[in-house]
């Protein structure tokens, strides 16, 4: 489930974004190879820190010259009940268990120390804008975000995506997990996304709630918010049969079976299919 959007506070950014909503997934098949690489912590670390830098690296073969456009990208994937999050930005994916909020993701922006450290390490600056006096700083007084895809400049190296990349097994009361950029995070709360979701009558109306939360809140950003019903790996009824669930990516019905090969299943995301219920909203305030 690959969810990409602009950088905080750079408002959008969209060649960016939508390259890497077609590709991430694709990068991720091409370095995963077989399913049974779910069962090794190290191994999966690699091989999900080689796909984000290979989505990076064809997003900027297909750009014939400096481009500044970026954006933030979350990946979580599902596999059996072995869940793995990767993430790099202000994008963020979040557990809700028995109605209490996990976050599985970590910021990388200029708000954080560490990351302020590691830009500064490698050369770069955390400045404010040109011409500003006061707001947030940024990488080289552009980027609030210290790690995402695109940005091909002489700087892009500052901002190279590695993700923070995190694991568990999932359990009776995990029930959902919402994955959303920071356009959304920034106005809606990981325990307050959680209280709406755990009351909608659907993960279509919950994604599609949270956006309007989030416009409500005066939302300015470019959000995309997914939410992912976890409940039917525990036989729990969700509308779908186990053995035959759905996905309604944009609120446009379509029902596969599950596929064997992670290929299969990775081509089912993109083509708005997958093997959980889930759903997706979004849109850009004009």
């Amino acid at each position: 489930f690959p969810v990409g959007g602009g950088p905080g506070g750079g408002g959008s950014r969209s060649d960016a974004s939508f390259y890497c909503q077609r590709k991430l997934s694709l990068a991720i098949a091409k370095e995963l190879r077989s399913i049974e690489a779910f069962d090794h912590q190290a191994k999966m670390q690699e091989t999900l820190t080689t796909a984000f830098r290979l989505c990076n690296e064809m997003l900027h073969d297909s750009w014939p010259s400096e481009n500044k456009s970026a954006c933030s990208g979350t990946a979580v994937l599902i596999q059996g009940r072995s869940l793995w999050s990767a993430n790099v930005g202000d994008c963020k994916a979040v557990l809700c268990r028995l109605g209490k909020a996990e976050v599985l993701s970590q910021d990388h922006t200029t708000e954080v120390q560490s990351e302020r450290q590691r830009v500064k390490s490698m050369g770069g600056k955390v400045i404010r804008q040109k011409g500003k006096v006061d707001g947030e700083r940024r990488v080289e007084g552009d980027l609030f975000v210290t790690r995402c895809f695109g940005y091909k400049t002489s700087g892009a190296e500052l901002v190279e995506p590695v993700p923070h990349v995190y694991s568990r097994q999932c359990i009776p009361g995990d029930d959902f997990v919402i994955i959303a950029t920071g356009g959304l995070w920034e106005l809606v709360s990981p325990q307050a996304a959680c209280a709406v979701v755990s009351r909608a009558v659907s993960v279509e109306a919950a994604s599609k709630n949270l956006y309007e939360l989030a416009m409500i809140r005066g939302g300015v950003r470019n959000i995309l918010c997914l939410v992912v019903d976890l409940r039917c790996l525990f036989g729990i009824s969700t509308g779908a049969t186990p053995s035959e669930p759905s996905s309604n990516l944009g609120h446009s019905p379509s029902k596969t079976k599950r596929k064997g090969s992670l290929m299969e299943t990775i081509n089912n995301v993109r083509r708005n299919s997958t093997s959980m219920g889930g759903s997706a909203a979004g849109g850009r305030r004009s």
